[in-house]
């Protein structure tokens, strides 16, 4: 029954499931280093994001036109090399939105082109895939990163810099040690935790619902 739930599930919210429930990004924790080293203030999160959606996306719609046939290592060879010239170009437009992002960022920006969501999706290619269920299902995992970025950031400025966004807000304390990479990663387990939870709460509305259902065909019958 939770089997026959969860494609139904699967079929009938594409959007949510592509976001939560099938996501590599959040189910298996690809890029953690960058969620848990980054995400100190709104501006970074802004700004890794950007980087994410354009490398993701311009990578990905490259394997899928041009090496989805080649053997593996060629494949994630040259995934590499327009992963980094793509955070190249996108890493220009980020300092002019942000000027002294680096400065924050750090090296993190230029590792992102080497992040292992692009990577293994890149290498799950088939010679089957298509162009555009392919990009819009990775649209959704890079929402979901986005997401977890912009959720882990706004708590950990909120509550380690009093402040959102670069702006100041009244608080009766600080603590800076939500800034620190370790109380970072808690808050990053406390997130997937919660993704956790909302899959199971997901699954189990579905199969109340497929039990209504059959019984009220039963019942109709």
């Amino acid at each position: 029954m939770k089997i026959q739930a969860g494609k139904s599930y699967k079929k009938r919210h594409r959007v949510i499931s592509s976001i939560f429930i099938s996501n590599p990004a959040l189910v298996l924790g690809f890029d953690l280093p960058f969620l848990i080293a980054t995400s100190t203030s709104l501006r970074n999160a802004a700004a890794m994001s950007i980087a994410m959606l354009f490398i993701h996306m311009a990578t990905i719609m490259f394997s899928v036109l041009f090496v989805r046939k080649l053997p593996v290592m060629l494949r994630a060879l040259l995934s590499v090399i327009v992963s980094t010239g793509v955070m190249i170009l996108t890493r220009e437009l980020i300092i002019f939105i942000f000027p002294d992002i680096l400065n924050t960022l750090g090296m993190y920006i230029y590792l992102l082109s080497i992040n292992g969501l692009t990577l293994f999706q890149s290498l799950s290619l088939t010679s089957r895939s298509r162009l555009r269920p392919v990009l819009r299902r990775e649209f959704f995992h890079v929402l979901a990163f986005v997401l977890a970025m912009f959720s882990l950031s706004a708590i950990r400025e909120w509550l380690g810099q009093s402040a959102l966004f670069g702006i100041p807000i009244d608080m009766p304390y600080k603590m800076s040690g939500f800034l620190i990479p370790f109380l970072g990663f808690i808050a990053m387990g406390f997130l997937l935790a919660f993704v956790k939870a909302f899959n199971r709460g997901l699954f189990s509305f579905l199969i109340r619902e497929d039990h209504k259902r059959a019984s009220r065909m039963r019942v109709d019958y």
